[in-house]
């Protein structure tokens, strides 16, 4: 993406743009896949707390300096190098660090006032997802590869994603944040973890439309849906003979074996499926930090009651513990750092070391347990469920419909032609509703075979 970089000084880590009442922030830092580090993830949040107080400015806009990585995250490397040569001083530096990302990230989960567009073209891990997951706009590309690769360096799903992935359709998100496993290009629109999919040759285009827009109430709900629906003007189709990685029956698959809030109960389910998807998935999780995963399995569970306050205080939370794991220093230096990397040594090494009062530890609060430095209306918003959706509609949204025409003795031949016109009305531009819709019936329909 070229456009308005020839302005900007290209020697800084992240540049900020405007054309008209656009506002661009553009990740710089290409040599590292824009991880963000404390100076970047700084200048990201002043600055939005500046544009949120402009008449002038109209909506933000998120890119990476080109199509290889939006971010892959925090620069977890350089902390887990402080925490490894000082112990005492890199936690404290540490905490700042996630602290300050944390607010960065609850900062665009709560930027009511601007319409927030995150171009994820490329790499969005980590952090890169924290800056995006939270958008009410967020535009993937067939360069997009996201993930939430924290299990697999002795972490756990952060950035406020423990939010994100609790309110994702059945148990998606508890497969994605335990495995680390990637989604990419189109995959993510169907997931939900996208809004929008646009080719990315169309990007710089976009970019000048949304530029073009103007209003005199840039936090009104009209001028949300007319951003929503700029943008899927540019929206491109599915790749030829595409299928959806976690549909039909894998999807099922899912949902039966990570419903369970034990995570000797999912290999069990999984090694009762006893299919090439369920040995390749129990494969992965022995390869993730035993601590990890069930502390993940944990939060994402009690997320589902958090507000977003409470999710992001509770992770940073979760986070004053972790650093002072052998797993965090481990898993950053095996994976990240050594060049090449190396299998990491869990400590503890298998599930069935990690006990419950272990994980009990990581959740314990006082009144000394960190929050994050915020006040006045940043701290009254705590909502349960995002105040957005410009995505595909959600599974139990299309499931009511079904349930509604079956209960009106609709013919099983109309029924998804009816469903889809439902839903076609509200957004006729978006990509991706034919094959959401018909896997949701192919699934039911082996839900029926299969009992």
């Amino acid at each position: 993406m070229s456009f308005s970089a020839a302005k900007t000084d290209l020697n800084k880590e992240v540049l900020f743009d405007s054309n008209f009442g656009l506002r661009i922030i553009t990740l710089n830092r290409p040599e590292k896949l824009n991880a963000l580090n404390m100076i970047m993830t700084r200048n990201i949040y002043e600055k939005l707390i500046e544009w949120k107080k402009s008449s002038l400015a109209k909506i933000i806009l998120l890119r990476g300096i080109n199509s290889k990585a939006l971010s892959a995250g925090g620069d977890v490397a350089a902390i887990a190098e402080l925490c490894r040569s000082d112990a005492e001083n890199g936690y404290k530096m540490a905490m700042k660090y996630f602290e300050l990302e944390y607010r960065l990230d609850y900062l665009v989960a709560t930027y009511k006032e601007k319409p927030y567009v995150s171009l994820m073209d490329g790499i969005t891990m980590g952090g890169g997802a924290g800056l995006s997951v939270h958008a009410p706009f967020r535009v993937a590309t067939e360069n997009t590869v996201f993930a939430m690769p924290e299990t697999d360096i002795g972490f756990f799903p952060d950035a406020g994603l423990s939010f994100f992935l609790s309110r994702m359709d059945g148990e998606v998100g508890k497969y994605l944040g335990m495995t680390s496993e990637r989604l990419y290009g189109f995959d993510t629109l169907i997931s939900g973890i996208a809004t929008h999919y646009v080719p990315s040759k169309r990007l710089d285009d976009l970019i000048v439309r949304l530029s073009e827009l103007d209003t005199s109430d840039s936090s009104s709900k009209d001028y949300f849906n007319v951003v929503d629906k700029t943008i899927d003007e540019f929206s491109g189709e599915p790749p030829r003979d595409y299928k959806y990685k976690l549909g039909g029956e894998t999807r099922n698959a899912i949902d039966r074996c990570f419903k369970h809030k034990k995570i000797e109960n999912v290999f069990k389910a999984l090694k009762n499926e006893g299919t090439e998807w369920a040995n390749s998935t129990i494969g992965t999780l022995n390869k993730r930090s035993p601590t990890s995963i069930k502390v993940a399995l944990r939060e994402i569970q009690e997320a589902k009651k958090w507000n977003i306050l409470q999710a992001f205080n509770n992770e940073l939370n979760l986070t004053s513990y972790f650093l002072k794991t052998h797993d965090f220093v481990e898993g950053i230096e095996a994976k990240l750092i050594k060049k090449p990397s190396v299998k990491p040594v869990w400590n503890p090494s298998i599930i069935s070391e990690v006990s419950d009062k272990l994980v009990d530890t990581f959740f314990k609060k006082s009144k000394k347990s960190p929050r994050l430095n915020i006040s006045g209306d940043l701290i009254s918003v705590q909502y349960l469920n995002y105040p957005y959706s410009y995505g595909l509609p959600r599974d139990i949204d299309l499931e009511k419909s079904i349930t509604n025409c079956i209960a009106n003795n609709v013919s099983a031949d109309s029924i998804r032609d009816m469903v889809f016109d439902i839903f076609f009305k509200v957004s006729p531009n978006k990509p991706g509703l034919g094959i959401k819709l018909d896997d949701i019936l192919f699934r039911k329909q082996l839900g029926k075979l299969s009992n």
